[in-house]
């Protein structure tokens, strides 16, 4: 599975439609104790007790290597008809196990990925405990901030990553507290910052992007919430985000425009990481 590319997206859903199955490769849907399994975001019409559901789609997953996935293709819906169908069918070999298809879940009924506010969570996390919602600026964590995000995080508890970087942190101790040693630590902890509206793909490090969008990154005026993309593909752009499309070193596309402007154009400075979030050349 090495040879699938950071484009190709396994989408989990828990049966409320958050999880952006329909920009899925390969999914799977809960719904009444079994999986719905999708590719190229539709159902695939079968559906999978979850370790049926598990195996499925690592067949399809490696059929899509095989059909040229990570060579010729990026995602599954790029791929000719014939491609596609190798690949449905690799969800099928366990078919008799599967049980009657049956109607796939409401699985548009969701409202996509939503961007969580920052700060302490509201209804105080799990079990009572209390929580705190940061962002990874840019959408990057460092060695450093990972580790400091497990000492604060409350024993047996678990860590949730969210759209636009956001992370879910149960704190083991007050959340106020967790919140000032994070931010000092370089994490967005307030929606008021500069970087919490602001993503980017991985700019530099993609043999595809014309730019090095983590270093222009900025708020554009008039726009809340950016993406900034290293070329038209707009990798990682959140749901709720309009993308900033790079069309070389110093241009870009702003939203709701057709035509490149200079980065320079845009007010305000950029938004720059520090050594530690420096992108790898």
């Amino acid at each position: 599975l090495a040879a699938l590319p950071g484009r190709f997206l396994i989408a989990v859903d828990d049966g409320t439609g958050g999880a952006g199955l329909p920009a899925s490769d390969l999914g799977l849907c809960w719904a009444a104790g079994r999986l719905s399994v999708f590719v190229a975001g539709r159902p695939a019409g079968v559906r999978l007790p979850p370790a049926l559901a598990v195996a499925a789609v690592t067949a399809a997953a490696r059929c899509a290597a095989g059909q040229g996935i990570g060579q010729n293709a990026s995602r599954i819906a790029d791929l000719p008809r014939s491609a596609q169908s190798a690949i449905r069918a690799a969800t099928k070999a366990d078919r008799n196990s599967a049980g009657p298809a049956g109607p796939p879940p409401d699985w548009q009924a969701g409202g996509g990925e939503a961007r969580l506010p920052l700060g302490i969570a509201a209804a105080g996390g799990e079990a009572g405990g209390a929580a705190v919602v940061v962002a990874a600026p840019l959408g990057r964590l460092t060695a450093g901030q990972m580790a400091l995000i497990g000492a604060l995080l409350r024993a047996r508890a678990i860590v949730r990553l969210a759209a636009a970087g956001r992370v879910v942190i149960p704190v083991s101790a007050g959340p106020a507290a967790a919140l000032d040693r994070l931010a000092a630590a370089g994490l967005v902890t307030r929606d008021d910052d500069g970087l919490a509206d602001v993503t980017a793909c991985s700019g530099a490090a993609c043999s595809r992007s014309v730019a090095d969008v983590r270093a222009l990154a900025r708020r554009v005026p008039g726009h809340r919430r950016t993406h900034w993309a290293g070329c038209a593909r707009q990798c990682g752009c959140p749901a709720d985000a309009e993308p900033v499309i790079a069309v070389d070193a110093g241009h870009v596309v702003p939203p709701g425009q057709s035509r490149p402007q200079p980065v320079t154009l845009l007010p305000g400075p950029a938004l720059r990481p520090g050594p530690e979030l420096a992108v790898p050349r």
